[in-house]
């Protein structure tokens, strides 16, 4: 559903492939990793899975912008589990921004706002037991 590119300063798919390469399992041959965390920078979407997935939220933009990124995230998760797949040897560089809010409190109710409306595209009360606010 979705693809993402590995960051050189975070090597999210170096530290899963590790991983299983613990357990037993060796995975060097493989170009991709599945995983949860991506980056917002260079990402890929099934065209049937943009519209579960965006557009991005902006509710939180006043105090970070990073927390439409993690909506992003949650909504990936909670939607295609297991269907992100972040590619091994493409990386994607860039670490200048301009200034942007980057508060890393966020709000409490951040989780629950980003998975409002979910259940329509899951079934109704897919997710009972997460608070609404």
């Amino acid at each position: 559903a979705v693809m993402a590119l590995d960051l050189p300063d975070q090597d999210y798919s170096e530290k899963v492939l590790q991983m299983h390469k613990s357990r037993g399992c060796l995975m060097e041959e493989l170009e991709y990793v599945t995983g949860i965390w991506y980056d917002g920078m260079v990402n890929a979407f099934h065209y049937k899975a943009i519209k579960h997935l965006l557009p991005y939220s902006s509710a939180f933009d006043q105090q970070t912008w990073w927390a439409s990124q993690m909506g992003l995230i949650v909504r990936t998760e909670v939607l295609f589990r297991g269907q992100l797949l972040i590619h091994r040897y493409i990386e994607a560089r860039g670490s200048q921004h301009r200034q942007f809010p980057r508060d890393l409190n966020f709000p409490q109710n951040m989780h629950s706002h980003f998975i409002q409306g979910l259940d329509a595209h899951v079934g109704q009360d897919a997710f009972p037991n997460v608070p609404r606010s």
